[in-house]
């Protein structure tokens, strides 16, 4: 059985702990090469349609919604890289 890597971010979520990720910019599915890059977002909420990330990289990044899909997809190109903050 493959441990599901969302459940970690959840339950640090629920502690009221941020969690910085990586993943591609803009939340892209992979890299574009002269595009897209890794880049780090921290990771403020989730429930089980969306998440919600500040994104320094912007200047209106805070509080910037995606769907849970796109993340899990643009998060495991870093192979699922994260920074718990306790």
């Amino acid at each position: 059985m493959v441990a599901d890597p969302i459940i970690p971010l959840y339950n640090e979520l629920k502690a009221g702990r941020p969690i910085v990720v990586e993943v591609i910019t803009d939340m892209a599915p992979a890299p574009v090469p002269g595009g897209s890059t890794y880049h780090f977002m921290v990771l403020v909420g989730m429930d089980s349609n969306y998440v919600w990330v500040n994104d320094v990289g912007k200047s209106q990044g805070k509080d910037a919604c995606y769907s849970l899909q796109q993340f899990t997809k643009s998060w495991a190109t870093s192979n699922n890289h994260c920074v718990f903050i306790r």
